[in-house]
């Protein structure tokens, strides 16, 4: 049995090791400037424990497995039981190493170990996404990476688990079961992290004021853990009252309203919320509804514009109509991803933390009575959803009828009506520069008011951009170009970013010339940030998060919301300030960007949130505070 251990350890011995060295890899390969390299030590050390944690969680099998054979007295005896393990080892420990690298990978797109997002993987844009990860990594020298690692790996074991001299007969039943129970308690010291009253939790792997060095004490298996236990509670239903601390709905509405209230049922509620005013100042309405459209831009974040300028065009046509419009810099998507933003944006109801989309959960056949599409149809308007891609995707198609939308419309619609071909779309998409112009004939062929909410896909991976698009070159500042990755990988992404903010500024011109933006309000934001820069810090919140919520309208109407552009903003506050702007009236859970009575707020279902006095975030390591910075209006400081 003495044989048995120091096999055991001599395995897991290298696999610590090699778990180390994807902590060197990560931490050599993104660390930022800045960071304290006298607290890396202290990482590394808590950073062992989760290697031991997910390791431990390898062997559980393993020592089960040798206590049974161990007290059946099963033949071979040690020597036999330790050289059978070796297919579980080498398999079940390169799934590790392999989730290891993908973490890696992973970072470098999301500025974090892998989420609950790795998921969308599957439910999203499949080939897409294959093609998009062939683009950015080598992955021919990857494969090859692993094959080297999985011979090596493979000869070590075979070194590793056939020692000399090793019996083949087991010792006596008490023996084998005073070791057996050793081993066992051993593994269950390390699978739960701690000898104190907590189990070792990603909330622990705080040893820094510096987010990365925290970052580094994490590896990929326990991410991907703690990935599978949020997406097993968005699987699940959820008593989401009693979760954030209510006894009952009426306890809900009086915090929502501000005063007490007594309801049963949504429909109360919303009768409640609906006969108070929205806002201390709404527009006398023209005799004639203004078209509104909503621009979802994908993957637009708020960091990359601040730095278009002559040399670096990065905002393409659209640059020139920035400073004609109201830009809400202090703003955060209602979600960190693309369902998730239309399906509230369309609802009027912010996402759940933790909770289905409700195009796909529970709610999915319902009639939501916030749905602002529904408002826009009773107000006269002909309500529309327009996308780049499939509307069968998450299934838009069926959810977004029932929320009011008169027409779902998307790829297909746009490739029949403008006689497209195989080379002006990508895998899944057509291009941002066919979707404009389908909206711009449409716009000029409506006889009725048009409600527009439209999804651009260009920006999303595989970053293709027609082959006889022109742009400019980008000479991005010393500042910018120091947060980049790689040249390489981001080259696609940033002329796909560059394209698509181009084709919206030629969407305007066309506008501008035939006369239909003087009667049409618009609203430029992403569906979340760009994701193409890293090594944010912890009180980068704008940075990492945000996303631009832009106004285009007339004169009096930007006039008001320009008094109102430093406050904190967000998805849901954009249809109810367009109500305001053409004199509508509507239930809305959230108020007006007009409103001088509303608590400046915005939060998103990733538990990061921004008020008049600063930002949070209830990420892994805790919660983590900030305030305005009084040198820079959109900085925080701790």
């Amino acid at each position: 049995m003495r044989g048995v251990c120091y096999g055991i350890l001599r395995v897991q011995a290298l696999m610590l090791l090699v778990m180390a060295g994807f902590r060197a890899w990560f931490v050599l390969d993104y660390i930022p400037d800045g960071a304290p390299l006298v607290d890396f030590a202290s990482a590394a050390i808590l950073g062992l424990r989760f290697d031991l944690l997910v390791l431990a969680y390898l062997q559980i099998p393993i020592t089960l497995w040798l206590v049974g054979a161990s007290l059946l007295q099963s033949r071979g005896g040690p020597y036999r039981w330790l050289w059978s393990t070796r297919p579980y080892y080498f398999w079940s420990f390169f799934l590790f190493a392999l989730i290891a690298g993908v973490d890696h990978g992973y970072y470098a797109y999301f500025q974090d170990h892998i989420t609950v997002f790795a998921f969308g993987f599957i439910e999203d844009h499949t080939v897409g996404v294959l093609d998009m990860i062939w683009g950015m990594y080598p992955m021919v020298w990857i494969s090859f990476g692993a094959i080297v690692f999985a011979l090596l790996y493979f000869r070590f074991l075979n070194k590793a688990l056939r020692i000399e001299g090793l019996s083949k007969t087991w010792p006596s039943r008490w023996t084998c079961f005073g070791i057996s129970f050793l081993v066992f308690l051993i593994t269950g010291i390390a699978a739960r992290g701690s000898l104190g009253k907590f189990p070792l939790r990603a909330r622990m792997a705080s040893v820094s004021e510096h987010h990365f060095v925290n970052q580094s004490v994490l590896n990929g298996p326990f991410a991907l853990k703690e990935a599978l236990k949020v997406r097993a509670a968005e699987s699940g239903r959820r008593r989401s009252i009693e979760d954030f601390g209510f006894s009952n709905p009426s306890d809900v509405f009086s915090e929502l309203i501000g005063e007490p209230v007594a309801v049963t049922n949504l429909e109360d509620a919303l009768a409640a919320i609906s006969l108070r005013p929205r806002s201390g100042e709404t527009i006398v309405p023209s005799l004639e509804r203004p078209h509104v459209v909503i621009h979802v831009m994908e993957s637009l974040g708020s960091y990359s514009l601040a730095f278009h300028s002559k040399d670096f065009p990065i905002a393409g046509a659209f640059g020139k109509y920035l400073p004609q419009g109201i830009f809400f810099e202090r703003s955060l998507p209602t979600t960190n991803s693309t369902v998730g933003t239309i399906s509230s944006m369309a609802s009027g109801l912010p996402h759940l933390p933790g909770g289905a989309y409700l195009p796909q959960g529970s709610h999915s056949r319902k009639v939501i009575p916030t749905a602002p599409a529904l408002a826009f149809q009773k107000a006269g308007y002909e309500t529309n959803f327009l996308y780049g891609g499939n509307t069968t995707w998450r299934k838009l198609d069926q959810w977004l009828p029932k929320q009011g939308f008169f027409r779902v419309e998307g790829r297909q619609e746009i490739k029949s009506s403008l006689n497209l071909g195989v080379d002006d779309e990508a895998h899944f998409k057509v291009f941002d520069e066919h979707l404009f112009r389908y909206l711009y004939q449409k716009l000029k062929a409506a006889k009725k008011p048009q409600m527009y909410l439209v999804l651009t896909a260009s920006n999303h991976g595989p970053y293709d951009i027609p082959s006889q698009a022109t742009l400019p070159p980008l000479n991005p500042t010393l500042e910018y170009a120091a947060r980049l990755l790689s040249p390489k990988v981001l080259s696609g992404r940033l002329i796909a970013f560059q394209y698509a903010l181009n084709e919206l500024g030629k969407w305007f011109d066309e506008m501008g010339k035939s006369g239909l933006l003087d009667n049409t309000l618009v609203v430029v934001t992403g569906d979340h940030n760009t994701m193409d820069i890293t090594h944010f810090g912890p009180d980068e919140l704008l940075n990492h998060y945000g996303v631009p919520i832009w106004f285009y309208a007339n004169d009096d109407q930007l006039n008001n919301l320009r008094a109102r552009s430093h406050i904190p903003a967000g998805h849901l506050n954009i249809f109810p300030t367009l109500m305001d702007c053409i004199g509508m009236e509507a239930p809305v859970l959230e108020p007006s960007l007009l409103s001088q009575k509303r608590l400046p707020f915005a939060m998103n279902g990733g538990a990061v949130g921004i008020d008049e006095n600063g930002g949070f975030e209830f990420g892994p390591f805790g919660e983590q505070t900030w305030k305005w910075s009084s040198q820079d209006p959109l900085s925080l400081d701790p």
